[in-house]
């Protein structure tokens, strides 16, 4: 929504040896997956009502779909990770579980979906004065979380 902004934050991170993807170039996404590069999906990136259902710290949430579907499709392996910022300012990268998906199937991505928010549940406790998220995680009303319950429900049943 701010191309302005998001240049400045990619110019940094390409310093840094990071190469930004812009969300809609799925063409450049395929390419880092066949070619066994490492991509880098943010996930906490706010509640939306068309994710994911997922359980996150005993809540119904969402994530996003893409995830599991990119695993699911190439055959990728989700592996969360955490980066923390050190006392000395150093960082340091821990791995959670690898997660593979094992089809495309809904309820297939839910299972991933929430091995996911599991980990970032993990990831989030070990050190949550370094977490922030910058949109509302959750549903604002107990009626739409309730449908995501319904939702996946659904999904485990592969039901529409």
């Amino acid at each position: 929504a701010f191309p302005e902004l998001f240049e400045i934050l990619r110019r940094q991170r390409e310093s840094w040896g990071a190469h930004v993807i812009p969300w809609r170039n799925l063409r450049e996404v395929y390419g880092v997956l066949r070619r066994h590069e490492l991509l880098a999906l943010l996930v906490d990136w706010g509640y939306r009502d068309d994710g994911i259902p997922v359980r996150l710290f005993g809540a119904w949430t969402t994530l996003p779909a893409g995830p599991a579907a990119l695993a699911a499709k190439t055959g990728a392996t989700i592996l969360p990770i955490a980066i923390r910022r050190q006392p000395n300012d150093h960082f340091l990268v821990e791995l959670d579980q690898p997660i593979s998906v094992s089809s495309s199937n809904p309820a297939d991505l839910q299972v991933a979906s929430q091995a996911v928010a599991e980990a970032l549940e993990r990831i989030i406790s070990a050190a949550p004065d370094q977490w922030y998220s910058f949109k509302p995680m959750w549903p604002a009303t107990a009626a739409e979380a309730d449908a995501l319950a319904a939702r996946a429900e659904r999904m485990a049943h592969n039901l529409k």
